[in-house]
């Protein structure tokens, strides 16, 4: 479930005051009309919006908070952190420390991309970008990568676009990712031929031995 103190950036115990006030705060920065055009922006403003609906209103807030109880958020710390591309970006490098100890021949690929898309959702991406810090956004990017690097092509393919997204515009970055998805292309068509080109050769050559034994 969506944790809408985290969104907001107050405590679970945080007075009707202090959301309202870091509600105005958030609405203001991330409102369309500051930012036309900008959908990653839009999203988050949604989120913020989506939060404040129900952490504003008693009767909401209290079954949201029943429900936290039983989605194993009541052991959570008492204070919340916004989240920003530094909250991102740790979340990102504990992730390549938890994949550096899994079994990667066991690796649940389709759950590392979604999780490594949830770090880059729309919401994330419009944080980052409004954050305007290249050298961050980069560091988020290269953790990422490395990440995606996990999964086999067909499933890194589909986080590509995202990871573009991250670094727009960044041109040597977008350049080394497109070759990277060059390489890792040749390699997965190479290793999907491979089998079926030892068959062929396999058949091929019995049938040379084939007609040499006829032809004795």
């Amino acid at each position: 479930m969506k944790d809408y103190y985290k969104i907001l950036g107050v405590s679970s115990n945080a007075t009707e005051t202090e959301v309202k006030k870091a509600y105005r705060a958030l609405a203001l920065k991330y409102h369309p009309d500051k930012n036309p055009d900008n959908k990653f922006a839009e999203a988050q403003f949604k989120e913020i919006q989506e939060a404040y609906h129900v952490i504003s209103n008693a009767d909401k807030r209290r079954r949201y908070d029943e429900e936290r109880v039983y989605s194993g958020y009541a052991r959570e710390r008492k204070t919340q952190v916004a989240v920003n591309t530094d909250w991102l970006i740790g979340k990102a490098k504990e992730l390549n420390m938890h994949l550096q100890k899994m079994d990667l021949y066991r690796m649940d690929h389709e759950a590392l991309k979604n999780y490594i898309l949830h770090i880059l959702s729309d919401a994330h991406l419009g944080i980052v970008m409004l954050e305007k810090n290249p050298q961050k956004s980069t560091e988020l990017y290269y953790e990422l990568l490395t990440a995606s690097n996990f999964l086999h092509y067909p499933v890194f393919a589909e986080v590509l676009p995202t990871l573009k997204q991250l670094i727009n515009k960044q041109e040597k970055n977008l350049a080394q990712l497109e070759q990277i998805r060059k390489t890792r292309e040749r390699h997965h068509i190479r290793k999907t031929i491979l089998p079926y080109a030892i068959i062929a050769f396999a058949l091929l050559l019995c049938v040379v031995m084939f007609f040499f034994g006829v032809m004795k």
